[in-house]
């Protein structure tokens, strides 16, 4: 377990309006992940800032005992990644649309990179998703067993094409264990070391001493 623990905050707001009501300071503090018993109640802890979406912050609790902080992640937000769920849904559907991932990486990133890394790029979030819509096949059988591990069947299934933020809601009980960008598992959905430490520039998670 590494120093932050992600647990979801339900706003009931889209993405655009938790930023413009800065709802993350109207949060209370959950139960501790720590102290799943009871005994402890987490501190506040200031918050947080993404460099995606513009102007979003996210809520921080400090568990006095162990030191360690628990962030309120609003469902519209990637877990892990920069961005938001319907962002990271968005790449995934354009590389089905496009036919392959060098077309999809060359429409997606405006900005200058090379085609490898904007390929790069889009293959995290591509990879990232259908371990997510494998593992929910897995551990819900009864309500998923039939459908193939794609964005448009489980939008069909729906009847929604918000799938990512659909299915954080669904599995709400089990996101702690289950891979990001829907889940807060890290390692599912890692990007290479390299770009871990750029990744976390762009504001994935707080340095260290911030308060």
């Amino acid at each position: 377990m590494d120093g932050i623990f992600q647990v979801r905050y339900n706003t009931g707001l889209t993405v655009e309006d938790y930023v413009s009501r800065q709802a993350w300071w109207d949060a209370s503090p959950p139960d501790c992940p720590y102290h799943r018993r009871g005994g402890c109640r987490l501190a506040p802890h200031g918050s947080y800032a993404r460099k995606t979406p513009a102007g979003v912050r996210v809520r921080r609790f400090l568990c006095p005992q162990t030191r360690r902080t628990v962030s309120l992640l609003p469902d519209g937000l990637a877990a892990h990644l920069p961005g938001t769920l319907a962002e990271v849904e968005r790449v995934v559907r354009t590389v089905g649309r496009a036919g392959s991932v060098e077309r999809a990486a060359d429409q997606l990133r405006s900005d200058p990179v090379t085609l490898p890394t904007a390929m790069r790029w889009v293959r995290l979030r591509v990879r990232c998703v259908q371990a997510f819509l494998a593992t929910c096949i897995t551990l819900y059988p009864e309500r998923f067993g039939q459908l193939e591990p794609s964005l448009e069947a489980f939008g069909a299934a729906f009847g929604s094409e918000a799938v990512l933020e659909t299915l954080r809601a669904v599995t709400a009980d089990r996101l702690a264990s289950l891979p990001a960008p829907v889940g807060f598992l890290r390692r599912n959905c890692a990007p290479p070391a390299k770009l871990s430490r750029r990744q976390h520039a762009n504001g994935l998670d707080p340095p260290a001493a911030a308060a």
